[in-house]
């Protein structure tokens, strides 16, 4: 399996958490290729999950939105596509560097006082990075820990995929890792309590998490898009964690320009060719980019913590649960409505 050694005994079944044994059925002719034939079974309730091409995928299929059959048919749908033509990879060099309106140094500048926390309390820590299909800005910090051990998923499989998995049931054992991190993640979760109370029990006694979630931002994934928190919506979120850190990461005028950039997608669309949109995406940051600048000055204002474009979220795992009366006390914002 592509999953590191130091991981395949943590791993357990979705449904029950019991261990796993690897397995085969043979379903249908006896000649297909034995790694679509290779399963991990569970002890208990003896469900399989089909391991592909060294990726173990386990998906409970009947508590989860995504199913394991579908997962492996995108995967293979996406590998028999021929690759981009000339014109296809000249119009996505162009597209993928136009400037962005999110500001990278501060995202690598809070993932890496995340990492430099964890390297001091956690030598050689063991990471769960959730979500990994992207990766987050700054997540090579945390790989960069002297000894640390990443295990990496996402709900989609790819050639490179450690293991195919869902956050709101997490195929490892309880207390499996010194960390967790999920950048970008949670509002495409469709449980999200669900998700966090999942990183709780995979987590140390102590161990930390790491998020980062938009708040003031339309929808930006198709169909799986569910969630916006607000500083102490995400706090109360963890409320099963002490926060270390709840801040903003983009502040009002990344929001503006996200909003702009919204406008200009809905224009350009309006007219019956979605394609306008797609140009309208990436020319229109050539007139909004410069927003992040003005955005490191305007995010220390208190009305950027209620009109964020996205926060991040650092905590402790605790044995205690935060009351609704101490998370309220933590509001840090002014509450004026523009209207």
């Amino acid at each position: 399996m592509k999953l590191p050694d130091a991981f395949v005994d943590r791993l357990r079944c979705p449904r029950c958490h019991a261990p796993l044994a690897v397995g085969r059925s043979f379903h249908g002719r006896r000649d297909q290729a034995e790694s679509l034939a290779l399963q991990l079974i569970c002890a208990a309730c003896s469900c399989s999950y089909p391991i592909v091409n060294g990726t173990p995928i386990l998906i409970d299929p009947e508590r989860s939105l995504f199913r394991p059959v579908e997962i492996v048919a995108d995967y293979e749908r996406e590998r028999a596509k021929p690759p981009r033509g000339l014109l296809g990879r000249i119009a996505w060099a162009v597209a993928s560097r136009t400037p962005h309106v999110t500001s990278h140094r501060r995202q690598r500048a809070i993932a890496r006082r995340f990492a430099d926390r964890l390297a001091r309390e956690r030598p050689s820590p063991s990471v769960l990075v959730v979500g990994s299909g992207t990766e987050g800005i700054g997540i090579d910090t945390v790989r960069a820990i002297p000894g640390a051990a990443i295990c990496e998923f996402d709900v989609y499989l790819t050639d490179g995929r450690m293991l195919v998995a869902d956050l709101i049931d997490l195929p490892f054992e309880d207390a499996s890792f010194d960390a967790v991190v999920a950048q970008g993640v949670l509002e495409h979760v469709i449980d999200p309590q669900r998700g966090a109370d999942e990183i709780h029990r995979v987590l140390a006694p102590g161990g930390l998490v790491f998020s980062t979630t938009p708040f003031v931002l339309g929808v930006h994934l198709p169909v799986a898009d569910y969630t916006r928190l607000s500083r102490l919506g995400l706090i109360r979120l963890f409320r099963r964690f002490t926060p270390l850190e709840c801040d903003v990461i983009e502040g009002a005028a990344v929001t503006l320009a996200y909003s702009l950039a919204y406008f200009w997608m809905a224009v350009w669309s309006s007219f019956g060719w979605l394609g306008g949109a797609k140009i309208a995406k990436y020319m229109g940051n050539y007139l909004i980019f410069w927003l992040r600048g003005v955005d490191a000055f305007v995010r220390r204002s208190p009305v950027s913590m209620d009109a964020a474009a996205s926060y991040y979220y650092i905590g402790r795992r605790s044995e205690a649960t935060l009351g609704d009366r101490e998370i309220v006390a933590m509001f840090k914002g002014v509450g004026l409505c523009p209207w």
